[in-house]
């Protein structure tokens, strides 16, 4: 797991989210390896406020099947819903 932000106390702070929807959630199992990155950016807006863009990647690998997740700012709850998704994932077999 990576957690890469503008600042400690929100690079912590989401770290600690994570590992408490990590625990509640239990990911396919990957077969190797597997990472989880999140990467947040601050900027300011035209109105002179403080923005936090966040993107979420959750990727891993089960056999020849590489799985990935990725949700961007516009997604309410990024970090669960990404986590949400990953957890409901299923290799498609025709």
């Amino acid at each position: 797991m990576v957690v890469n932000a503008p600042s400690a106390t929100l690079a912590r702070q989401q770290a600690r989210q994570l590992t408490h929807d990590l625990t509640s959630l239990s990911l396919p199992q990957p077969a190797t390896s597997g990472y989880l990155v999140v990467n947040s950016t601050a900027s300011v807006t035209a109105q002179g406020s403080l923005r936090i863009a966040t993107e979420v990647i959750i990727t891993w690998n089960r056999e020849t099947t590489v799985y990935q997740v990725t949700t961007y700012s516009d997604v309410q709850q990024r970090l669960e819903t990404a986590l949400s998704i990953a957890h409901s994932m299923r290799s498609y077999k025709p």
